[in-house]
């Protein structure tokens, strides 16, 4: 049968089959033609925002929704399709007023709910957000991508650590190997202080999803920090490193391990330089690489890392500290009472440690440090 071009239905039939066969720009032309000739066609306006959408032109898309509600603001898909691209426009104010008028046309729509809260964790309206995820999860208890942003609601804004643990375990009972969910379980479960399943959680992460970086970092914390087991924490940083090299917290932590309990100081020395190469402005890797260059004797590139430290956080006073060790090895007993004094000025509990620390027997009869230490 011939195609009557005079007549809009054709048009928009035309445009809805050349949408089933993905030929958006095609059905874009083809809804064009029937909206120009019947304008009020609120459901041409809509499949010509759903292809726009697909085309990725969401102002345009934003247009024929608005369009589309105008005509008939019934229509809960409509709002529904209209938040999802204000979402993408980043224009979360508005989409949440176009969520919460589909949920209102339609309150059984779990995906509107579940795009809801979605909307609000972006607006910091957190309370809210956890309602919306408990009505998409009523409403479909199968959806594990709603059980995993429940439970980072919970865990990441609302600090409410027991209840996050469920709504990841809900959802890792629904998909399994969703390594995300096993790497921001564990994340909870060290908050939680259990840190054997914390682990157990990141190594099911990482065997999921093997360049996770940010998953074997996790996992190399909790190895280095909480359990102690130093090898192993090492190679998970190593990992991460190898993932993605620009990420400083991991060289940081890989050289602590290195230096701190593997006393491998040249390599620790390696990860600090990478560290501070990526974050200069980082106190604590200034004074940690200041540590490890003590343990290989190279004390004036370590009083170098110590004034950085410093500098950047005048209130560092394990930086003053060493400092003042070094100045006192070097029998600058000035400089080393200067430091000194600073240090016990931030924590007065610097003043007790000097008098047993070996590193200021050089200068431990002079009177300006017995003066000091009392």
């Amino acid at each position: 049968m011939e195609l009557n071009l005079d007549k809009d239905r054709d048009w928009y039939n035309r445009g809805v089959a050349l949408d089933d066969l993905k030929r958006y720009k095609e059905a874009l032309q083809s809804y064009d033609q029937a909206v120009k000739l019947n304008p009020d066609d609120d459901q041409a306006w809509y499949n010509r925002g759903v292809v726009l959408d697909d085309l990725k032109r969401y102002k345009e898309a934003l247009q024929s929704y608005n369009q589309a509600v105008k005509l008939n603001p019934n229509d809960n898909q409509a709002w529904y399709n209209r938040g999802v691209v204000l979402d993408n426009l980043k224009r979360y104010e508005e989409a949440l007023q176009s969520y919460d008028q589909a949920v209102k046309l339609n309150p059984d729509d779990d995906r509107a709910w579940y795009n809801l809260g979605i909307v609000l964790v972006n607006l910091n309206y957190c309370g809210e957000a956890l309602q919306s995820y408990d009505r998409a999860v009523k409403l479909n208890p199968n959806d594990d991508q709603a059980w995993y942003n429940r439970g980072n609601v919970l865990a990441i804004n609302l600090k409410r650590y027991e209840e996050a643990l469920q709504s990841y375990d809900q959802a890792l009972k629904l998909k399994p190997d969703k390594g995300e969910a096993w790497n921001n379980r564990g994340i909870v479960l060290v908050t939680l202080k259990r840190y054997e399943e914390a682990f157990q959680s990141y190594d099911r992460a990482v065997s999921l999803n093997p360049d996770d970086d940010q998953a074997w970092h996790n996992r190399g914390n909790v190895l280095a920090i909480n359990l102690k087991r130093y090898e192993e924490a090492f190679q998970s940083y190593d990992r991460a490193v190898s993932l993605n090299p620009d990420d400083d917290r991991a060289w940081h932590n890989r050289g602590i391990v290195l230096a701190i309990n593997l006393k491998r100081y040249e390599e620790a020395l390696q990860s600090y330089d990478q560290a501070v190469s990526l974050n200069p402005y980082d106190d604590q890797t200034w004074s940690n690489r200041g540590i490890a260059l003590v343990n290989l004797k190279r004390y004036e590139d370590a009083l170098y890392s110590f004034d950085r430290a410093v500098s950047l956080n005048p209130d560092k006073d394990e930086a003053w500290y060493n400092q003042a060790c070094i100045y006192s090895q070097q029998n600058n007993i000035d400089l080393a009472v200067e430091h000194l004094a600073q240090a016990i000025k931030l924590n007065p509990k610097n003043q007790e440690i000097a008098k047993i620390d070996s590193d200021f027997d050089n200068i431990r009869e002079e009177p300006k440090f017995k003066a000091l230490i009392g």
